[in-house]
């Protein structure tokens, strides 16, 4: 009887070419005899055993195909949707890589099946993945907040740090691609308390490398007393976000009180020192 040899040449994940998630892995293969000649419209059973940790690792899944060849010998499959034996594709924890699979054949398309090949899965099925876990984790450009002083080393703790007046001295430094463009604001300061660019151009453009912040705080005579909760918002053109909250406090107005008691009462209020 000849020898039939499963020829396997194409594996591909279907993930480029679904619309929506792909339950199934597209396999290809040639089915030849020993002496290279195509085997072509041929009655054959395939078993596939899905393999984790190595190519003699534990059975995560298998099943069974019934096939016919192409003229040309060519065999199309979908794994995970052949004939299981009871175990189910859609639970494979795809994260466990790496994974092999197991191609054994009966070429009289029964069940003596003969191990003809093991070829490792190089590229995880990352939307069988997604779709198990929720989603997959798309990687953003990034940046570092960097302090140039004092008080700025404090409001990048994080703590809700309180402040009475200062000014904020950052860097942003871009940390995957340049030019992001990185933007920021600042929310819950009270009414008549503003922060300003501290300069007489009035700006501090984005470079390829980053960009700097530097904002003073002003305050007009009237503000109202109290403590603020407030938000410093740092983000770029890519969505990424970095917050720092801190308490901005302000404190009523002093007014000494005199105590001479040799001053006539209706003069008090004019007196301010010595």
């Amino acid at each position: 009887m000849r020898k039939i040899f499963l020829f396997v040449f194409l594996l591909i994940v279907g993930l480029p070419i679904f619309a929506q998630v792909p339950h199934a892995i597209n396999y290809q293969a040639v089915a030849y005899d020993e002496a290279g000649k195509v085997l072509g419209n041929q009655e054959i059973s395939i078993k596939i055993d899905i393999l984790q940790g190595s190519t003699q690792g534990a059975i995560v899944y298998s099943e069974i195909h019934q096939a016919t060849t192409a003229s040309n010998g060519v065999l199309n499959l979908l794994i995970g949707e052949g004939e299981s034996n009871g175990s189910s594709f859609d639970t494979i924890n795809w994260s466990l890589s790496p994974f092999y699979i197991r191609l054994s054949m009966d070429a009289n398309g029964g069940s003596d099946y003969k191990e003809m090949a093991v070829s490792q899965i190089l590229s995880v099925p990352y939307a069988f993945y997604a779709e198990k876990a929720g989603k997959i984790e798309e990687e953003i450009p990034k940046f570092q907040v960097t302090p140039r002083d004092g008080p700025s080393s404090k409001l990048l703790t994080g703590s809700n740090a309180e402040f009475t007046g200062f000014a904020i001295y950052l860097f942003v430094n871009y940390l995957d691609v340049p030019d992001q463009e990185a933007q920021y604001e600042v929310t819950g300061l009270p009414d008549g308390v503003y922060m300003k660019y501290p300069y007489d151009d009035e700006s501090e453009d984005s470079g390829p490398l980053g960009r700097s912040i530097s904002l003073e705080v002003h305050k007009d005579s009237d503000s109202v007393p109290g403590e603020y909760n407030c938000v410093l918002r740092i983000w770029n053109k890519y969505g990424y976000t970095k917050e720092y909250p801190f308490v901005y406090k302000i404190y009523p107005p002093f007014i000494p009180e005199i105590q001479d008691s040799s001053i006539p009462e209706e003069e008090k209020d004019t007196v301010v020192g010595n």
